[in-house]
């Protein structure tokens, strides 16, 4: 769970509870420099240069991480979305750029090590601005401007093998270019282990698991769509406004 906090806006209530690796939708617009996190300590971004402290337990309290501010203040920026997985989270700032941060166990099995929030970037380290990302069970997905979308997958080995490093990488790079769709991507959704997208034409397309035929198909004839997957939709129900994904079933809002 997380929150957000505005500043000179009026407080609002709002009910952030969710899956734990659940995202915050980009729907939400509004931006801060304060974040507080609460909930399973394994997604706790701990950055030994602001002096966070790693909870010994799970947090049951809105908790402030004082990096998200430091770092607010020391680059001009706010927070406008952050997203979770089971062991890893993500954070993008107003400008578009995201940052990575995860923990795993220990070689010896005895607690848990923790990554620093570092930028993500693709595999030539070149920059890239986003306009949402989401998490996965393993994976970072990115929407940028012009509808291309990146994913990085096995992010909690990159994790690993990140922690294992001396010294640790300053940056975290990779992902691959998402392709199977003809036209680029206006909005995506992303669930536990399938993601379903909406293109600038109207189409909706889904990939990943289709154990109860989220991706649009018979499961029995294919319970695992490996690439992008267009789904067929009743006559006279186009234009679509938005597709969403929960664990285990995807919708999609018209505009009539």
């Amino acid at each position: 769970h997380l929150l957000l906090e505005e500043e000179d806006e009026d407080e609002e209530e709002e009910d952030f509870t969710v899956h734990s690796w659940n995202k915050c939708q980009p729907g939400m617009q509004s931006s801060g420099s304060r974040v507080f996190v609460w909930g399973n300590r394994a997604c706790w971004p701990a950055c030994e240069g602001t002096n966070d402290r790693v909870p010994e337990t799970n947090v049951q309290s809105p908790t402030e991480v004082p990096w998200f501010a430091q770092f607010a203040e020391q680059n001009n920026c706010k927070w406008q979305q952050l997203s979770f997985g089971p062991s890893f989270g993500v954070s993008r700032t107003d400008s578009g750029e995201i940052y990575l941060w995860g923990s795993t166990l220990k070689k010896d099995g005895k607690g848990r090590q923790y990554a620093p929030p570092r930028q993500l970037l693709l595999k030539d380290e070149t920059e890239t601005r986003f306009k949402d990302v989401q998490c996965s069970e393993s994976s970072v997905w990115g929407l940028t401007p012009t509808g291309k979308v990146i994913v990085w997958e096995m992010v909690p080995q990159m994790i690993s093998e990140h922690l294992a490093s001396t010294p640790m990488p300053r940056f975290c790079s990779g992902g691959r270019s998402l392709n199977g769709m003809k036209r680029p991507v206006k909005q995506m959704s992303v669930g536990v282990m399938h993601a379903a997208f909406l293109t600038e034409d109207g189409q909706v397309y889904c990939l990943g698991r289709n154990s109860y035929g989220e991706c649009g198909v018979d499961p029995s004839v294919q319970n695992m769509a490996s690439s992008c997957r267009r789904v067929s939709f009743p006559k006279h129900c186009h234009p679509l406004l938005r597709v969403e994904c929960g664990k285990s079933h995807t919708v999609a809002v018209g505009a009539e």
